[in-house]
């Protein structure tokens, strides 16, 4: 076994260019905001970013067309940014402003800059003889000398740092110099540095980092020093030095890729891992995620999302990009099987087993094939090699043997004694022998996926009709019936509670407690088809999928993939090592990733801001407020969630109040509304990563849609003015039609009066009067009979009142109506004495007196009954009257007897050549009709015989219907 030649990991990236929307692909700075966005300053122009979008300032070419070489913020949120022409401008909600000296001038001659902590905005020229210190508040800049030996030394300045202990320092070709209290003097913090010192900046605790050759120095704020040395620093001096929020030194040489002090003083070489060899690194900043950010000369812009994730493929030393497991030994190495053979990761190095089976010719051939590998307890290295060739390799011997119909699994349980997977069943390998462990044909198992030993003693084996547990000689079977989401089972590992988790081609399942729980794509899986899985010491479940890796944990599911880091997404083998490393082995290369217990931090809600808003032909960026006008027709809001390493991830809700009353999700970077109605809005939005919580504080934006021009007050005032002329207009017309109509009115009620009259005339005819005042006759001269008589005469006297009373009435009650009807019929009975008998009854809970009706219009039929039907009866007879509800609030009135009916009456009248004409019915439907015309009802009478089956008392039924 031969090493081959050492190679190192890719760390992940990511690269954005001109075709991502920078304007240019030469970068000098790069700058995070007090809001979060990142800034980008280029050849031409300024640009900014939000994990999506590149927002260039094309409206500002004062800016956009030249060289951006500074770019600060000041503690009143304003964005300075400093141009190779040496002018100064101000970025502020939206708008570029240029900045200009106290006498009016433009500054152009300032090359080099930055801001203090009482934002004094410091500067120098390329050939300036003097230092600039620009005061902000009061628009004045005041001008300092440099020291004689940086005018005469061909003085080249590399950068600026403003200390939080009130100094600024500067670097350059001739040493550092410190300006304090309006004085520049060579050195900083009582050490004289001399020397070519182009690179210094200052970390969070206050140590001042300057580049010198082949070293970085660290002078704290007492004035000890730090002095790093090493293979990474390459001979070079640092020029940019970035020292971040997790304690760590970020630096570059011209040229020579990056270099990276860790926090905890160790040095690393990240310039081939990072992909940035032989780039120029013009800035470098670390946002507040955490992502590290590269601004280059002529290749973009670089972001590093977590350099504690390496790739390795086939460029690195991979023996193929196809893994199919992964082991470790006792030294920490990584042994990798690929297709093509076994590679060995040690450190961040590789190099690959350099194996070959002797075949019958005595040949040596490469070997290939290989599907797993793992070590035992003596650190043996076990690979299996398809078809059924198993290799043996000792710290000074190599075995192979074939085993026939050997299936894929090698395993090493916790005492380092190997498993292996054949015809007969599963065996452990002892003495270069398998002894028969489990026989496959008695349990009916199938070819073994997969083997581990739990805590408890219990072996459990993954094959495609189910998992296997056996236990003290017994087994059991667990397949879809118990529960899992498929039979075909490829992987099983123990958690660190116990549980015993599935891994099936139908996705994942958890055994605790006797219950199995289902993990499907519907709960966060990234995909149903699970090929393995991996237990860590955090508690993290990672399950491998054939698209992506998920990792369970107490906050949720969170998915790892290629735009996380991943170099593939399609996921064969998972191992987590003695040092916390997730190794996942995928079909295109090797991904190794450092654990973190995610559990013990808090993770920050997203923030999100209005990036700009555009309408019509507008686009306006930073918005507080807008005012469209009324005619206006798209208005498109984007709006976006600081997450710079997975922006995919980024959920949002927004809402526009007052029309929206809840929150609205979408996965989208914008909003667009058409055709606003006038009127006062709010947009707000929100957002979320990574299972975080919604952004505390959304972000608003008002928006005041103007009324058009009938809205307005004047064209108010001048409808309203054509609207009281119209109105009276019309006042004036109605009115004219009202007294018309008032008129008419007025005519069809004589008219009516002038019937109720005859009406009257006509009910009380003299046959009645003639008769009425016979009896009277009679019952008076019968003294008998006087008390009746006087009866009879106080009623008939109080009958002649009401109908008196009620004629000049155009209608009354029903109820009044009755009961004058009722007194006619006592009278009618008392002159008839036993002849007539008659009945009234009302339905109950009739309202009678709130019903109008004509006066008189039910006792012209009641007469007619009496007179007509019951007089000519040789014996008595009946009258009946009934009242009752109908269907719609209608009232149905029956008058009904049992006399000798209407055929009968006619042909009495026609054989005693009776020619007298009765007007009443006549009359009593022209009182209808105009009852009806005057608005009061509506009537209708139906005449019909009462008893038709019987000849001589037929009777006559006349029914009165009332629509109110």
């Amino acid at each position: 076994m031969l090493p081959a030649p050492t190679r190192t990991q890719q760390i992940p990236m990511r690269h954005y260019t001109v075709k991502d929307g920078l304007p240019h692909s030469n970068v000098f700075r790069v700058f995070q905001d007090r809001l979060g966005y990142i800034w980008f300053g280029t050849e031409h122009g300024i640009c900014r970013f939000d994990g999506k979008r590149f927002e260039q300032f094309e409206s500002y070419p004062e800016v956009q067309s030249q060289q951006c070489l500074g770019l600060f913020e000041s503690s009143d949120g304003r964005l300075w940014v400093n141009t190779y022409d040496g002018r100064l401008h101000n970025y502020f909600q939206g708008q570029f402003t240029e900045y200009y000296a106290r006498d009016g001038k433009i500054l152009n001659t300032l090359s080099f800059m930055s801001i203090d902590r009482s934002d004094r905005i410091f500067g120098t020229g390329y050939t300036s003889k003097t230092l600039f210190a620009i005061v902000n508040d009061s628009v004045r800049h005041f001008e300092y000398p440099l020291p004689q030996e940086l005018i005469d030394n061909s003085l080249r300045i590399g950068r600026f740092c403003a200390s939080r202990d009130g100094s600024l320092y500067i670097s350059s070709n001739s040493g550092v110099f410190t300006f304090k209290d309006g004085h520049i003097t060579r050195g900083a913090r009582g050490h004289l540095l001399d020397r070519n010192s182009l690179g210094i900046n200052e970390d969070g605790n206050g140590t001042l980092w300057i580049g010198l050759e082949s070293a970085l120095l660290g002078i704290a704020g007492n004035g000890d020093t730090t002095l790093i040395r090493g293979a990474a620093l390459n001979d070079r001096v640092p020029v940019v030095i970035h020292p971040d929020w997790r304690g760590n030194i970020w630096f570059t040489a011209s040229g020579d890729g990056i270099g990276l002090v860790t926090a905890q003083d160790s040095l690393v070489n990240l310039k081939q891992r990072a992909g940035l060899s032989n780039i120029v690194v013009n800035d470098i900043l670390t946002d507040r995620e955490g992502n590290t950010w590269f601004a280059t000369f002529g290749s973009g812009v670089f972001c590093l999302f977590d350099w504690h994730i390496s790739n390795f493929t086939i460029d690195n030393g991979l023996s193929n990009n196809y893994v199919h497991d992964l082991d470790e030994d006792h030294n920490g190495r990584i042994f990798v099987s690929t297709f093509d053979g076994v590679t060995v990761v040690e450190g961040d190095s590789l190099y690959r087993m350099d194996l070959a089976v002797a075949k019958k010719d005595n040949e040596h051939h490469p070997l290939e094939h290989i599907h797993s590998s793992t070590v035992d307890s003596s650190d043996r290295i076990f690979t299996l090699m398809l078809p059924n060739l198993l290799i043996e390799i000792g710290p000074n011997q190599q075995k192979y043997r074939y085993v026939n119909s050997m299936g894929k699994l090698l395993y090493t349980d916790r005492e380092g004694i190997v498993y292996t997977d054949f015809h007969e069943g599963i065996g452990r390998y002892v003495n270069g022998e398998f002894i028969l462990e489990i026989d496959k044909h008695s349990m009916d198992l199938a070819t073994a996926n997969a083997m581990i030993r739990h805590s408890n003693g219990d072996v459990w084996v993954a094959s495609k009709l189910g998992a296997f547990r056996f236990r003290d000689g017994e087994s059991r079977q667990f397949s879809t019936k118990d529960g899992l989401p498929g039979n075909n089972v490829r992987d099983v590992c123990e958690g660190l509670d116990g549980a015993i988790w599935f891994a099936t081609s139908e996705g994942a399942a958890k055994l605790s407690d006797g219950r199995i729980e289902e993990i499907t794509p519907e709960e966060g899986l990234s995909h149903q088809y699970c090929t393995s899985l991996a237990s860590d010491s955090y508690g993290n479940i990672w399950i491998g999928t054939i698209n992506g890796l998920s990792r369970i944990s107490s906050r949720g599911i969170r998915i790892f993939n290629t735009d996380r880091g991943l170099v593939g997404d399609e996921v064969r083998t998972l191992l987590v090592d003695r040092r916390h490393k997730l190794w996942v082995g995928t079909a295109k290369g090797l991904t190794r990733l450092t654990i973190e217990d995610e559990a013990a931090e808090e993770k920050s809600a997203s923030a999100v801001y209005i990036s700009n808003v555009e309408f019509d032909d507008q686009k306006v960026y930073d918005p507080r407020e807008l005012t469209l006008e009324p005619n206006f027709t798209n208005l498109t809001i984007n709006y976006a969630g600081i997450a710079f390493a997975f922006p995919e991830g980024l959920e949002f809700e927004y809402k526009l109040i007052p029309l929206d009353e809840n929150w609205r999700p979408t996965r989208d970077w914008s909003v667009n509304y058409q055709h606003l109605n006038a009127g006062s809005y709010q947009f707000a939005v929100r957002a979320r990563s990574d299972g975080a919580g919604w952004s505390p504080t959304p972000a608003t934006v008002k928006v005041v849609v103007l009324p058009p021009f009938w809205q307005s007050w004047w064209f108010r005032v001048l409808l309203a003015g054509s609207i009281l002329g119209i109105a009276f207009g019309i006042h004036k017309y109605r009115s004219n039609k009202i007294k018309k109509r008032e008129l008419a009115k007025l005519e069809t009620r004589n008219k009516m009066l002038k019937l109720e009259q005859q009406a009257l005339n006509s009910s009380i005819n003299p046959h009645f009067l003639f008769n009425s005042l016979n009896s009277i006759q009679f019952y008076l001269n019968d003294r008998e009979s006087e008390f009746d008589a006087n009866i009879f005469l106080s009623r008939f006297a109080y009958f002649i009142r009401l109908v008196l009373q009620d004629a000049r009435k155009d209608s009354i009650t029903l109820e009044e109506e009755l009961r004058r009807l009722e007194l006619y019929l006592k009278l009618e009975e008392m002159r008839l004495e036993d002849k007539l008998n008659w009945t009234l009854s009302v339905e109950a809970d009739l309202e009678i007196d709130s019903v109008n009706v004509p006066p008189m219009i039910i006792q012209p039929f009641a007469e007619n009954a009496i007179w007509h039907g019951i007089t000519p009866l040789k014996g008595s007879g009946t009258v009946s009257v009934e009242v009752k509800s109908q269907a719609d609030n209608n009232i149905i009135i029956r008058i009904c007897d049992d006399g000798i009916g209407m055929a009968n009456s006619q042909a009495m009248k026609s054989k005693h050549n009776i020619h007298h004409e009765s007007q009443g019915m006549s009359l009593t439907e022209q009182r209808m009709e105009v009852f009806e015309r005057i608005g009061r009802g509506k009537l209708s009478v139906t005449v019909r015989t009462n008893n038709p089956d019987n000849a001589e008392q037929p009777g006559t039924c006349v029914e009165v219907l009332l629509r109110t």
